[in-house]
């Protein structure tokens, strides 16, 4: 029986566009599709690429991301995506762990933010663990 391999991750493995989804590129992505497939079954908690309001939409896009590609969407506003992202993660902490703190750019909003949109990732996949959605049981 293959060991299940559970990644929260910023991004899936796959990018939601208005009309299609297509693999996305990546480290994360590359080095775990290398994990022997007999071994390891993945599966990803994360954000789908862009933000949609309509509900009707999101229920269509976690379907879809859940059956196709065994992934399952954590949806952001386009607000809590630039802060979190593009401000914390791009802005205060990448220059930090790339050693070009004369790069680092910090506003307060944007680590409430970052701690929000981390608490709405591990809260997901809680409640997700919880149903058995990962096949784990309960």
């Amino acid at each position: 029986m293959p060991n299940t391999l559970i990644n929260v991750s910023n991004r899936l493995p796959a990018t939601v566009e208005e009309d299609r989804v297509t693999k996305s590129s990546g480290g994360l992505v590359a080095a775990l599709e290398g994990l022997p497939e007999g071994q390891y079954k993945t599966k990803w908690i994360g954000w789908p690429g862009a933000a949609f309001p309509e509900e009707s939409r999101r229920q269509e896009i976690a379907r879809k991301l859940v059956e196709e590609h065994g992934c399952v969407a954590v949806f952001l506003s386009r607000e809590e995506t630039t802060a979190f992202y593009e401000g914390f993660s791009d802005s205060s902490i990448w220059p930090l762990l790339h050693y070009l703190p004369n790069y680092l750019r910090y506003e307060p909003a944007w680590w409430e933010h970052y701690q929000n949109v981390n608490r709405t990732f591990a809260e997901k996949g809680a409640r997700d663990r919880a149903r058995g959605r990962f096949g784990l049981g309960t």
